[in-house]
């Protein structure tokens, strides 16, 4: 039997006695899947895919509104975003930057103006797409080719990486005005640390991270890493950053506010990708090369379990409600459920799958939304 059919078959019992518990979430995973070109749309109250949305590209990445009900599903090959409605489970419009895209963000609730930004490479600029009319209203153009980007959550500016160029830009979206800093190194990751007063920089030459201030772009400091920085995490309340990548078996814990490394913690073999939560506090940590996923407890600072779940987890994210753990297996093209409450520490430092659900080819990005 082989292992993808014997892990199903071992947790359908489970999800079949708990799928429809007062405990069930009521929305749908929205999974990305490169492999089939499709969304899955998978309800959380049964764990049964509801829908699958063919874009007629490979979806990279799949962004959940904050505030309507409606998920963007973004196609790079064809530079398109894709708006699904939650309610109807359909495709509702589209919008084309023009030439290829990298990745996509929102500005938050609280901004003046409501807008998804998208990063678009072939013509080297930034899109902003008004979410009413969902027409590009505003391009802001960039000075070499961009590699990584983020949006603020307070102050109204983006921040962009070029790569081999060496540089991180900040754009006021306001005035189109742009600042550059150069970091002597290729730059991969930017990310606003929660209050939006900073940018940390993964500079990929040196294994550092720069962190710059938001509005001049003047570097403050760089923080030599013991790992390549080519994952991020941030904590739920903004206080610390988990950064993991080649170099060595553990994640980085940095302390924007500081700007200090907090901690090297061993975090498995070949830590991945990286989810956080609050409430129990732990960080959720995919290790690709052993098809597992360790827990965790930032409290402590120690691996307090470990779940095998499907070939080559590549991605994890949490309900809203931290429920559950969603875990995305990229080779055997499933989906992962770990019940978070139910994690605890023992002595075998083992966590048990709740249920795994077939998503489709090469999933690769997930966002979660409420089903009304």
């Amino acid at each position: 039997m082989r292992r993808r059919t014997f892990l199903s078959a071992a947790v359908l019992p489970l999800a079949g006695c708990r799928a429809k518990t007062a405990n069930s979430y009521a929305g749908y995973a929205f999974v990305a899947c490169t492999g089939d070109g499709t969304v899955a749309a998978v309800d959380l109250a049964n764990f049964k895919v509801a829908q699958r949305f063919s874009l007629g590209a490979a979806p990279t990445a799949v962004m959940a509104s904050r505030n309507k009900n409606v998920v963007y599903a973004l196609t790079p090959s064809s530079g398109t975003v894709h708006e699904i409605n939650t309610k109807t489970l359909k495709v509702e419009r589209t919008v084309a930057i023009g030439g290829q895209a990298y990745s996509m963000a929102l500005t938050p609730p609280h901004a003046s103006r409501q807008a998804l930004w998208v990063l678009g490479h072939e013509r080297r600029q930034v899109c902003g797409v008004n979410l009413q009319s969902f027409q590009i209203e505003q391009r802001l153009p960039l000075t070499g080719d961009p590699v990584s980007f983020d949006v603020a959550n307070w102050l109204p500016v983006l921040t962009v990486s070029y790569g081999r160029k060496g540089t991180v830009g900040v754009i006021d979206w306001k005035t189109g005005k742009q600042q550059e800093a150069t970091l002597g190194g290729e730059v991969g990751t930017v990310r606003f640390q929660g209050n939006g007063e900073q940018v940390l920089a993964a500079n990929l030459t040196d294994q550092s991270i720069a962190i710059l201030r938001s509005t001049d772009a003047n570097l403050v400091t760089t923080l030599p890493l013991a790992v390549k920085p080519e994952q991020f995490c941030e904590k739920p309340d903004g206080g610390e950053w988990y950064i993991s990548g080649p170099g060595a078996d553990a994640v980085v814990l940095v302390d924007p506010y500081k700007t200090q490394i907090s901690a090297t913690l061993l975090a498995g073999n070949a830590p991945g990708s990286m989810a956080s939560c609050a409430t129990p506090p732990y960080l959720f940590v995919t290790n690709p090369k052993a098809d597992s996923v360790s827990v965790m407890d930032i409290e402590v600072r120690k691996i307090i379990a470990v779940a095998k779940v499907g070939r080559e987890p590549d991605y994890i994210t949490l309900t809203p409600d931290e429920r559950y753990a969603l875990v995305l297996n990229r080779e055997s093209g499933d989906m992962a459920v770990l019940d978070v409450p139910t994690l605890r520490a023992n002595k075998f430092r083992s966590a048990a799958l709740l249920t795994m659900v077939a998503v489709g080819e090469r999933p690769v990005s997930a966002a979660v939304q409420w089903r009304v």
